[in-house]
């Protein structure tokens, strides 16, 4: 693992990354969310959501030009001071542990209850934690590598998912256009517009190491938005399939929404290369929230190089993965509420401290 300083990242990789970060285990847990909040009308609050997107990423990028050249523990410190910048640098720290480990839970989750049943769920936790241990262990370039080579395949098999259950739409699915009432589709606006975006602040960690062009704010901004419109289709089409019913009551929707494509008896089984593509999302995303709690720790510790950290942190994790939720539905149905609250105050209102705080600053000492 090279240090700080040498470790190096495209814009071209950095927003493949910001791209898996926003899907990531949205593809299978945004569509029943929003459908329980907004009924038929899900694939109207996704797509009012969409202007969201772009302003979080402005807000984001924003927040990392302050002080390109230090990681998010030291920019802290920097603008709000040591000991309040400590603070948020501890609060970060821990935002980022239970995150990855419960993007960790979910896969285990997932590959128990769908695919793997017969596989003990901490075998198959181990065995993931030990691939995100060796991915850390190599460093930020070939993770960033490894995401742009896979990229092409993971937005075509999403795409040709929509494109071949366009013969089982109901459009009548959609009806009534409004869902439960314009409230509702608000609600539901509300959780598009802030869960997969907030989500987004392991960017403010990766941005010192990226090499930054003129173009490198407008690509992650069109990243964002093409994220935005890829989970308006994907609702869309759960919708026109399942219908509202089976959109809010089955946990994973769109894997469901896979096995519905049948074309003349012989493309089928399509939902294993859907569960094939959300594992590469949702390990990516992992990986990256594990990284940036090890960056938080390092930057705290003064320590400058990450990997003594590696395992006692993946041991972290994977106590982390059973304390978070005694299942699958528990966090769906329970924590998601208030996991929002937890999303919105390390995504939106503490990048908007540290900028307003530095304004403020940069004001005075112009005067």
């Amino acid at each position: 693992m090279k240090p700080p300083g040498q470790e190096r990242i495209s814009t071209r990789q950095v927003a493949c990354l910001v791209f898996y970060m926003i899907v990531g285990d949205m593809l299978f847990v945004l569509p029943p969310l929003t459908a329980a909040k907004s009924g038929s009308a899900a694939w109207l609050s996704a797509l009012i959501a969409v202007p969201a997107a772009p302003l979080i990423m402005w807000l984001l990028l924003v927040v990392s030009r302050l002080h390109p050249e230090l990681r998010l523990s030291g920019l802290a410190e920097k603008v709000l001071g040591k000991w309040p910048g400590r603070i948020v640098s501890g609060g970060y720290a821990v935002y980022f542990v239970l995150g990855g480990a419960t993007y960790a839970r979910e896969t285990v989750d997932f590959l128990s209850t769908e695919i793997l049943t017969d596989t003990p769920i901490r075998v198959l936790d181990i065995l993931g934690l030990l691939a995100i241990a060796y991915v850390l262990r190599k460093g930020l370039e070939p993770l960033a590598r490894s995401g742009e080579i896979f990229f092409g395949i993971f937005i075509a098999v999403l795409v040709v998912v929509i494109i071949l259950t366009i013969p089982n739409f109901t459009w009548t699915n959609l009806q009534p256009v409004t869902g439960n009432g314009a409230l509702s589709i608000v609600k539901g606006g509300i959780y598009n517009a802030l869960f997969p975006w907030t989500e987004l602040c392991p960017l403010l960690v990766l941005m010192p190491y990226v090499k930054r062009r003129k173009h490198t704010g407008r690509d992650l901004l069109l990243t964002s938005l093409l994220g935005s419109f890829l989970m308006v289709g994907i609702i869309a089409a759960c919708l026109l399939v399942l219908g509202e019913g089976l959109c809010r009551t089955l946990l994973y929707p769109a894997y469901v929404l896979a096995q519905s494509i049948d074309i003349g008896h012989f493309l089928q089984r399509i939902e294993v290369m859907l569960a094939i593509n959300w594992l590469f999302g949702i390990c990516f995303k992992a990986t990256l929230y594990q990284f940036a709690f090890l960056e938080m720790l390092a930057g705290m510790t003064r320590m400058k190089d990450k990997k003594p950290l590696i395992y006692p942190g993946i041991l972290l994790m994977f106590g982390l993965t059973y304390l978070i939720s005694p299942n699958m539905l528990y966090y769906a149905f329970y924590i998601t509420d208030y996991y929002l609250m937890w999303d919105i105050t390390f995504g939106i209102l503490l990048p908007l401290l540290i900028l307003a705080v530095a304004l403020v600053r940069r004001k005075r000492a112009a005067a």
